[in-house]
Order: C-alpha cells, then sequence, then structure tokens
C-alpha cells in the first residue's frame, strides 16, 4: 500500500467543484484523474500524457477553461481540445475497482476493492510525476463511509456555495433534467411531470445532499477535512488556493506560473442571478426548504 494520501475534493453539484478540481489540479505538482483514465479506466499508463502539460501549460488555460475565466462545459468541447488531458470525474475508474455509484447502507470495500484503487491511484500519481493526487466525483459525496475505509489517511476538501445560488443553477446545466436524483429514484423532467415545482426541485436537492455530506464528513477525523466557500474563493483565489495547498502538503510558495495562471481567470464575486430572477415569493419558498442548512453555513 502507498504511503502517499489522494486528496478528495466534495460538494453539492453546481458549488464550484468543477472550477476548483481544476485549478488545484493545474499545480505542477497535483496529478488527477483526466479523460484519459475516465475513457481507459484499466490503463493507468494513459496519465503519461499528463506531464506534456507540464512544458506546455499553455493549453492548460485555452482548453482546461473559458476565455472568460470559467471551468464549466455546458456543451462538448471541440475534438481538438478534447485530446487534451483534462481533469474529469472518471466514474468509470471506481466502476472498474467494484465500487458502486451509491453503495448500500453496511457496504463494505473488500481487499481487492481496496486494494485495486489504491494501486490505480498510485500508478496515476507516479505516472503523472506529481506528488499528490486529486479526485472529484459528485456520487463521492455519498460514498464517504467507503473512502474513508480504502484510503484512511486521505483529506477532503469540502466546498460549500449558497443553496439558493445552487436552485437557480441546477436547472440550467444540460444533465439536470435527465439525471437520476438518487434520494428520489426519479428525473427531474419526471417529477415535474408529476407535478413537482422545479424551483423547489433544485432546492431540495441541494438539501438532500448537504444531508448525505455532512452525515459523511462526521465519519472524517477534523484535521483531515478542510471547508471551503466558493464566495471566499472567487473573493480572493490566490490566498484560498495558498490555504488550501498548505492543508495538502504543498506550502511553501505558489509557482510562478501557477500564479500567473490563476490571475489571469479573472475570478471574482459577483451578484448572483437569483437575487433579482426570482420574486421574493420564490425566494421565500426556497429559503423555507433550504433554512437550516443555510443556516448551518451562515448563508442566513
Amino acid at each position: 500500500m502507498n504511503e502517499a494520501y489522494p486528496v478528495i475534493l466534495l460538494g453539492a453539484g453546481r458549488s464550484g467543484t468543477t472550477l476548483l478540481y481544476k485549478l488545484l489540479s493545474a499545480h505542477p505538482d497535483i496529478a488527477y484523474l483526466s479523460n484519459y483514465q475516465s475513457r481507459w479506466p484499466a490503463c493507468p499508463h494513459t496519465a503519461i500524457a499528463h506531464r506534456m502539460l507540464r512544458v506546455l501549460s499553455y493549453f492548460i488555460r485555452t482548453t482546461w477553461f473559458k476565455k472568460e475565466g470559467g471551468a464549466y462545459f455546458n456543451k462538448r468541447r471541440a475534438w481538438l481540445q478534447s485530446l487534451v488531458p483534462t481533469p474529469a470525474e472518471a466514474e468509470s475508474v471506481y466502476r472498474a475497482c467494484g465500487l458502486p455509484l451509491s453503495p448500500q447502507d453496511g457496504f463494505v470495500p473488500d481487499s481487492k476493492l481496496v486494494l485495486c484503487l489504491n494501486n490505480r491511484f498510485e500508478k496515476i500519481r507516479l505516472l503523472s510525476g506529481a506528488k499528490v493526487l486529486l479526485t472529484k466525483r459528485t456520487a463521492n459525496n455519498r460514498r464517504i463511509a467507503q473512502l474513508t475505509q480504502i484510503f484512511p489517511r486521505a483529506r477532503y476538501i469540502h466546498l460549500v456555495r449558497d443553496g439558493r445560488a445552487v436552485a437557480y443553477s441546477l436547472p440550467r446545466v444540460a444533465w439536470w433534467d435527465d439525471h437520476t436524483l438518487y434520494w428520489a429514484d426519479a428525473s427531474p423532467k419526471d417529477l415535474i411531470a408529476r407535478g413537482a415545482d422545479p424551483i423547489e426541485l433544485a432546492a431540495t436537492n441541494w438539501v438532500a445532499e448537504m444531508n448525505s455530506l455532512e452525515r459523511g464528513i462526521s465519519l472524517i477525523k477534523p484535521e483531515y477535512v478542510f471547508l471551503a466557500r466558493y464566495e471566499e474563493l472567487l473573493e480572493n483565489p490566490v490566498a484560498e488556493i495558498g490555504r488550501m495547498l498548505e492543508f495538502i502538503g504543498l506550502g511553501g510558495g505558489m509557482p510562478i506560473g501557477y500564479r500567473k495562471l490563476i490571475d489571469s481567470l479573472l475570478l471574482r464575486p459577483r451578484e448572483e442571478s437569483w437575487v433579482t430572477a426570482w420574486s421574493e415569493e420564490e425566494k421565500r419558498r426556497v429559503i423555507n426548504l433550504q433554512f437550516e442548512q443555510l443556516r448551518r453555513y451562515g448563508y442566513v
């Protein structure tokens, strides 16, 4: 078993985890699961391709991020861009080792699963020429109990965003309508056809995800968890990323080229669209659904 530990990025969907995943993965000492491992999960040697971005870092800015700095692509990238190794959720890697998408209560990883994921992650880290491997997968929000058994020394970064902003954003992404909500065993499209309110559905999804995250995080040693806020990341990205790098053991100064990449994205806070797009009555309905979680994280 390897001595290095992975870093697992957690957060409800549309909380900014894709942006943070790419920001951290751009660091020269951080490996990640890419579109290459996603397509060929049994071939960790494809991680050798990640090394080219150590030399051709220009492609990180032009293919991982949009011109205006955003990291989420709501449609397929151009085929030439898709050839560049890019951080991906790579569920196929977990599936190839036998970790279920939504483990049943009491599911315990067997030794084969533990060895498979540890070896796969370690090979990707070594072949990438990195000190740390970072992974982000939304399904991991409900697999924390298993991940703590597979990776006892893993570190976790939990990114939180105002649930109202998340609820406004969810219906506007391409995958939302047909995505099966694990807590409802149905898609938003199906639930809306049965009479569910679209805004309340998205608001409830954030609550369900936060509840799953909190149950899982309670199983982790407090010193292994870093709580980050999306709003603070946009307010001062260099400082916040610096704190995260320190947490995962990569402190001691930020490489100049990496700092320039972060600065080039021009990240900054902005007024969230829900503030002006929703009526007062819609805002009240969402707050009523999300109040406990919003209060717990200081948003109300």
